[in-house]
């Protein structure tokens, strides 16, 4: 067997050959195993049809080339105690002059390296997380190797909030329990973060808006921290309170109950919106266009402009027109519906609603309600329907 069949047979059906290889590369010994292939006999029966017919496998090959590819997942373990999962895929293709050929690419690897542990992939390199580790392969080997190889990485199963930390944080501070992230994290009492992520405000706004970097903005924003509860940190008026505090300078105090921090809330509320009423021209805002195509489908009013919001808020008695940066950037959209405010969020592809509220911040009536989740669930399900569609009609392109 001359060293190119060899190495076809390599390629093609890594299992014929031996599990375990080593390799001579710059003069140091390279282990790696072949974790797993996929599309392996798509490949295997072009190579099986050329090597009775270069003619019939050309044709079927240039009929649609881009089947001919496979995907493999190789470890590779190297003498100086480093490592690297990576996922290759392997291209098999014919020359116009019928000659067969094989080319690997790496795609995208995670690793240790001289202490580092880190992703790839052909865009960038970036600094490995639970989240990353766990979106990279499905194989068990995989995350085997890494918890064997740092047993701390098991927590990061059992605690959800943690998945985008970096390891190499943990490795540089020896955070090598829960206790020791929470303080290193967030810098507080062990007593008030507990509260803080124990509650529905840290399990509803930690994903949507950013992780800690969003929730330390707001805790530099509040006085008395060893006083917090959770029902301060659940009060519906507590996001709005917080970002407003920021806009003005002032603090938010930890003791407060929920009704003087209504009446702060709404005082900071009306403050901002006369000043901006003051100094701002009108513009239209950037709207995401999302909320635009729910207003065309549902018939309710988008407010559209820097002077709608803030009319909206000064005539409704509440804070909506301090929204003007959330809804420019893309992060929601306002409807006045009825005499009721409502904002809608649009997140893992499907809008929901965030707020719906009257004069002074009074919950919209149930039937009026229903009949807004009515049209979103609607509008939901066609733009699936929609998406669905769209991939369906690049398939048959491609």
């Amino acid at each position: 067997m001359t060293k190119a069949e060899k190495k076809m047979k390599e390629v093609l059906n890594p299992s014929e050959t031996k599990n375990v290889n080593f390799v001579e590369k710059t003069n140091k010994l390279i282990k790696y195993v072949v974790i797993s292939e996929t599309n392996t006999n798509v490949v295997n029966s072009l190579v099986e049809l050329y090597n009775e017919d270069r003619y019939k496998a050309r044709v079927k090959y240039f009929n649609s080339p881009s089947n001919y590819t496979k995907q493999r997942l190789v470890y590779f373990k190297f003498p100086n105690g480093n490592f690297e999962f990576a996922q290759f895929n392997v291209k098999c293709g014919i020359s116009k002059t019928n000659k067969m050929y094989f080319r690997e690419t790496k795609t995208s690897s995670i690793g240790y390296k001289n202490g580092k542990l880190y992703y790839t992939n052909t865009n960038m390199y970036r600094h490995l997380t639970y989240k990353l580790l766990k979106s990279f392969s499905n194989q068990e080997e995989v995350m085997y190797k890494f918890i064997k190889e740092f047993s701390w990485i098991r927590m990061f199963s059992e605690h959800n909030w943690i998945s985008n930390i970096s390891f190499n944080i943990i490795i540089k501070h020896k955070l090598y329990s829960l206790t020791d992230i929470k303080k290193h994290v967030f810098k507080l009492p062990l007593p008030v973060i507990d509260i803080i992520i124990n509650t529905d405000f840290f399990s509803h706004n930690y994903f949507i808006n950013g992780g800690f970097k969003y929730f330390n903005e707001i805790l530099s924003n509040l006085e008395n921290i060893t006083s917090i509860t959770p029902e301060l940190l659940n009060d519906d008026n507590f996001i709005d309170a917080c970002r407003m505090a920021k806009i003005l300078g002032r603090k938010i105090n930890c003791k407060w109950g929920s009704n003087r921090l209504k009446n702060e809330h709404d005082a900071w509320a009306k403050e901002i919106t006369n000043i901006l009423l003051e100094s701002e021209k009108e513009f239209d805002l950037k709207i995401k266009k999302v909320y635009q195509d729910f207003s065309e489908f549902s018939g309710y009013k988008l407010l559209k402009t820097n002077k709608e919001l803030l009319h909206e808020g000064m005539t409704m008695k509440h804070c909506v027109g301090t929204y003007i940066d959330k809804v420019n950037n893309g992060y929601c959209g306002i409807y006045h519906i009825k005499n009721y405010t409502l904002e809608l969020q649009y997140f893992n592809n499907e809008l929901s609603i965030v707020q719906f509220k009257g004069k002074f911040n009074i919950t919209a009536p149930k039937e009026l309600y229903d009949e807004v989740i009515y049209h979103i669930e609607r509008f939901n399900k066609d733009n699936e329907i929609n998406r669905n569609n769209e991939t369906l009609f690049f398939a048959d392109i491609f």
